[in-house]
C-alpha cells in the first residue's frame, strides 16, 4: 500500500528505504535498545529460540521512541541541525 501512495507521489523514496533510514537514525543516535526498534519496525526476531519464548512487546518504550522520532523528524523539517546524543557502545 505504501509502495502504491510513494508512487503516485512521485517521492523518489521506497518504503524499505524509510525503514532502512528511520533503523539507522534510531540504532544510531535514539540511545534505545535494538530490541525495541526492531519490534517497532516490526521485524521478526531471527533467532527461533529466542522468538519462541520472548514474548515482550515493550510498548511503554515504543511509545517513547515513537515521540524521539516526532520530535527528531519535526526539527528535521524545520531545518534545525538535530544533535541529539549518540548512544555508546
Amino acid at each position: 500500500m505504501l509502495l502504491v501512495v510513494f508512487k503516485e507521489l512521485d517521492a523518489g523514496i521506497s518504503p524499505h528505504g524509510v525503514r532502512a533510514t528511520a533503523s539507522s537514525i534510531l540504532n544510531e543516535r535514539s540511545g534505545f535498545s535494538g530490541d525495541v526498534i526492531e519490534a517497532q519496525l516490526a521485524h521478526v526476531e531471527r533467532d527461533q529460540v529466542r522468538a519462541a519464548y520472548n514474548r515482550a512487546q515493550w510498548l511503554e518504550q515504543r511509545a517513547k521512541l515513537m515521540q524521539w522520532w516526532s520530535d527528531y523528524l519535526d526539527n528535521a523539517r524545520r531545518g534545525n541541525v538535530v544533535q541529539m546524543p549518540v548512544r555508546m557502545a
